[in-house]
């Protein structure tokens, strides 16, 4: 019981990478009970390359809160002769009980 309450007090974002015509979308969407807030967003090394378009990235970063079941996109371009079908990624945010969390996920196309 009291870990129920805990977890309801907590987001759970996960991260998705769709095609969108020519180029993609980092869909991040919050799975959680709660708001997650001051949402950041990177592209681990050890990927071959990094499709976040600028400027998109500059606005949109830190996000500042996303509640729960909403979604927010950060747009990706991913040239033809890029051959990497999975991205490794972090995101951090902050929950409505003051605690922060950061996951590492592994994203496909």
């Amino acid at each position: 019981m009291e870990e129920r309450k805990r977890e309801a007090l907590k987001a759970k974002l996960i991260v998705s990478l769709e095609k969108a015509d020519t180029d993609y979308k980092f869909i991040i969407t919050n799975q959680g009970q709660s708001t997650a807030s001051n949402i950041y967003f990177g592209i681990e090394q050890g990927n071959e390359h990094n499709p976040l378009v600028r400027g998109d990235f500059e606005q949109k970063i830190p996000f500042p809160a996303l509640a729960p079941n909403e979604s927010y996109h950060l747009l990706a371009h991913i040239p033809i002769n890029i051959r990497q079908l999975t991205y490794e990624i972090s995101i951090r945010w902050n929950n409505p009980d003051g605690t922060q969390e950061r996951e590492i996920q592994s994203v496909a196309r």
